[in-house]
């Protein structure tokens, strides 16, 4: 997700916001009752474990 952005709907649930990173649609994932912080999501923190790593071929695959 692109520029996540908390947002609070009327019935006093948060939602996230954003764009998707492939496709460029616009998301909206329900996350509760509690502000979500917003950084790093689980999502690019498990692609960025396994891009940083180095390959056999000597590339960053």
């Amino acid at each position: 997700m692109i520029n996540p952005k908390p947002y609070l709907m009327k019935n006093g649930i948060w939602a996230v916001k954003g764009t998707s990173a492939e496709t460029g649609i616009n998301l909206f994932r329900i996350v509760g009752k509690q502000k979500p912080k917003i950084g790093q999501s689980r999502f690019e923190a498990f692609k960025n474990l396994f891009t940083s790593r180095q390959c056999e071929c000597d590339k960053i695959c």
